[in-house]
């Protein structure tokens, strides 16, 4: 049978398909689904393990492309903490280790290296709060406002008590909708400008 459809040229496929690099029907906790990542970021860190690189070049490295790496997934997805720890400790081992195969102490904590430059740190950007920025992106968007490019300060009423969020609706809500837009607003409800 498998090959009268080989023979027609047709291609044996894997479950869940995938369509933009995230699988389809896939457990959105499940740690499986972050296992591409994890492997992408493992084949660049072979290729840069046979050069000699410097501490500044490795945090450029790591800024530029391991830290971007699973930015599609955060966006989507949120980020397991088993997944993001593993995701750190390659960072990790990378900056300090810079490839050699023998464990280097680590320097400096983690979350210090995470802080900006600014703030004494090395601007690696933190993975759960990148994904938690991602995240509320789509928050932020659920409101089909009437103004889609508008600024934080566009929606947010100053009052004496602190203030309040007024986003302006192009549409009534839908029935099946209600439930959803109070949870939005409770979550939105919680931040304050």
């Amino acid at each position: 049978m498998w090959r009268s459809w080989l023979a027609l040229g047709c291609k044996v496929g894997s479950l869940p398909p995938t369509y933009l690099g995230l699988p389809l029907g896939a457990p959105h906790r499940s740690l499986t689904v972050w296992d591409g990542v994890e492997e992408r970021m493992r084949k660049n860190l072979a290729r840069w393990k046979s050069q000699d690189i410097s501490k500044g070049g490795r945090i450029t490295l790591i800024r530029s492309t391991l830290a971007s790496m699973p930015i599609y997934y955060m966006s989507m997805l949120s980020m397991p903490r088993k997944v993001r720890l593993r995701l750190e400790h390659i960072q990790r081992d990378f900056l300090w280790g810079g490839g050699a195969l023998e464990k280097k102490p680590h320097l400096v904590r983690w979350s210090l290296v995470c802080l900006e430059k600014s703030n004494g740190g090395l601007g690696v950007k933190c993975l759960s709060i990148l994904n938690k920025a991602l995240l509320c992106k789509w928050s932020w968007r659920f409101a089909l406002t009437v103004f889609k490019d508008a600024w934080v300060k566009d929606v947010w009423c100053s009052n004496e008590g602190g203030g309040s969020w007024n986003p302006f609706f192009s549409r009534p809500f839908n029935d099946w909708e209600l439930d959803e837009v109070c949870r939005f607003f409770l979550a939105l409800n919680g931040k304050r400008v």
